[in-house]
């Protein structure tokens, strides 16, 4: 992915790197910025991020290179079994976290998905995407509705056989 991003900034200087992820692709974003701090992300949207890994530790701390931070979490289900996934963003980070009420880990990205769409709409047209999705409005989602598979139950979870 990183070099990705470099050749998209060696090829436009002028253009915006968004980067948006879920669970594990979310912390993944996270410790791409800050392992490579020069590398200047415009806009990382993050659906409740998780550690791919087992005994891996979720990376809740947005560096300064990320100059806007959008982060959707839930608190509903077993895999909240450290803390809910709100992030810490660095003082030069403008940045949000938004609870998606009703939502699991599973269904997150599907109830989140036209808000997301938007989020990078507004980021693109230069306007404040984070101050406009802190104040829009969430419903409750109800995550039979998303066609998202079910929530591992939590011994499930302690067994690793999700």
């Amino acid at each position: 992915m990183l070099g990705t991003i470099n050749s998209f900034q060696s090829a436009h200087p002028d253009g915006k790197v968004i980067m948006v992820g879920h669970s594990g692709g979310a912390d993944n974003n996270i410790e791409l910025a800050k392992d490579n701090p020069s590398v200047k992300i415009d806009m990382m949207i993050t659906l409740d991020a998780r550690d791919p890994s087992k005994t891996g530790w979720t990376d809740t701390n947005v560096p300064s290179n990320v100059s806007n931070a959008i982060n959707y979490y839930q608190n509903t289900d077993a895999l909240n079994v450290v803390s809910d996934r709100t992030m810490d963003f660095s003082s030069s980070t403008n940045g949000t976290n938004i609870l998606s009420p009703g939502s699991n880990h599973r269904s997150i990205d599907n109830d989140q998905l036209q808000n997301v769409s938007q989020d990078i709409n507004n980021a693109l047209r230069g306007t404040n995407a984070v101050q406009q999705a802190a104040g829009r409005v969430q419903p409750t989602y109800n995550p039979a509705t998303s066609k998202s598979q079910p929530v591992p139950k939590i011994g499930d979870i302690i067994s690793g056989s999700f």
